[in-house]
């Protein structure tokens, strides 16, 4: 059988991708999930650079299906808003860490 003779079945889902920041002597903080890995990606790399002894990792989750797809597109445009803001900081990754902290505290995003 040829490749061109292979039935390839398409899977519809979507990955969404978390960034947990462990900072020592505090405790693990996780930031909203994103969907795909580029944004999360970003925001790894600017919350390491103003935490540089901080455990900074990405935790991703497959989804078999579209389920859930709308609200977490909500989120990801949210995250992606936020850290245009926070863009504008000279530590833009602690700013980021911070809105999210806030918004937990007061009941927000989670």
């Amino acid at each position: 059988m040829t490749l061109g003779q292979c039935n390839v079945e398409a899977v519809q889902g979507f990955i969404e991708s978390q960034v947990v920041v462990t900072i020592p002597g505090h405790q693990v903080f996780r930031l909203p999930p994103v969907v795909g890995v580029d944004l999360a990606g970003d925001i790894a790399t600017l919350v390491s650079a103003d935490f540089p002894r901080a455990s900074v990792s990405i935790l991703g989750r497959c989804h078999g299906s579209l389920s859930g797809l709308d609200d977490a597109l909500r989120m990801s445009e949210e995250v992606r808003d936020t850290l245009a803001v926070c863009l504008r900081q000279a530590h833009p990754g602690a700013a980021l860490v911070e809105h999210f902290q806030t918004a937990v505290h007061i009941g927000g995003a989670q």
